[in-house]
């Protein structure tokens, strides 16, 4: 049976808001969430977090903090997770399915799925 201390995110836990919607993000981004925790907690020990999730391809980091400097920070993983495989951690691009979802993917990973993944250009492309 797994517990809290189990999960891969278990460092994040201790600074959950009693209101915390969830923590979860795809295995690829749980070394760059871990990161972002890192520095987070270096410029303001005590933020709480209310959600930390997947969305339209991107990480999503929800917390309060009266620190300034952590939403540049979180704003920085967003743009990391833009380009790391969401599913290995390796580099990737957004992609979209056929049916319309977005997730950020390298080639293999994409091709894995098998649900017509296919990248979406950039902007200036």
């Amino acid at each position: 049976m797994s517990t809290i201390d189990d999960h891969p995110l278990a460092p994040l836990m201790p600074y959950r808001s009693s209101t915390c919607i969830g923590i979860s993000v795809p295995r690829g981004w749980e070394k760059l969430v871990l990161d972002l925790h890192e520095k987070l907690i270096a410029v303001d020990p005590k933020l709480v977090y209310h959600q930390v999730k997947e969305k339209y391809g991107e990480v999503r980091v929800y917390i309060s903090s009266t620190v300034p400097e952590t939403r540049d920070l979180i704003r920085e993983a967003e743009l990391k997770s833009r380009r790391t495989c969401e599913s290995c951690g390796d580099a990737g691009m957004m992609h979209q399915s056929n049916r319309g979802w977005y997730r950020t993917l390298c080639p293999l990973c994409a091709n894995e799925y098998q649900q017509g993944y296919t990248p979406v250009p950039t902007k200036g492309e």
